[in-house]
């Protein structure tokens, strides 16, 4: 993610440690996740406590940033939010049924996914560095599911 922002210590600016921080709460999250499915909780909870904590840890980060939604923001939040549940109800069942390390590919492949909604969407290209960084992650990806793929079968 650093090579794909193009991230330096001398130009860093909040934005880049948002993200880098919502990418360790995602991670965190799919941790979570899989404990609690491992202890048969119920989908329900499994979907509403980690959100619940997610949005206790970030709140106060909203109440410095709050800006009221118009009307049609909220319809378009109001849509995120069922198509925000539906996935995560889907990563849930895929968490259920297959080890978590079997299912990386397909959530970095998402990144493939947003180039091209963005190039279909806004006309909007990758940047190089989006493409270098896709360049470290899509070749590391398939030698890490290749490897553990190899492991099972030995094992």
């Amino acid at each position: 993610m650093a090579v794909s922002v193009n991230f330096s210590f001398t130009g860093a600016n909040a934005s880049i440690f948002v993200a880098l921080l919502a990418t360790f709460i995602f991670a965190v999250l799919d941790i979570v996740n899989k404990k609690l499915l491992t202890q048969k909780e119920s989908f329900i909870s499994t979907m509403f406590m980690p959100t619940m904590w997610s949005c206790i840890w970030l709140l106060p980060l909203v109440i410095l940033n709050w800006k009221t939604p118009s009307l049609s923001e909220f319809f378009m939040l109001f849509i995120l939010g069922i198509g925000s549940n539906i996935m995560f109800f889907c990563l849930l069942k895929a968490l259920d049924s297959y080890e978590m390390s079997a299912l990386q590919p397909f959530k970095y492949s998402e990144t493939i996914f947003s180039c091209i909604a963005s190039f279909l969407c806004f006309n909007q290209l990758p940047s190089i560095n989006v493409l270098f960084g896709l360049g470290f992650i899509i070749p590391a990806t398939l030698y890490l599911t290749f490897h553990e793929s190899r492991a099972i079968k030995k094992s």
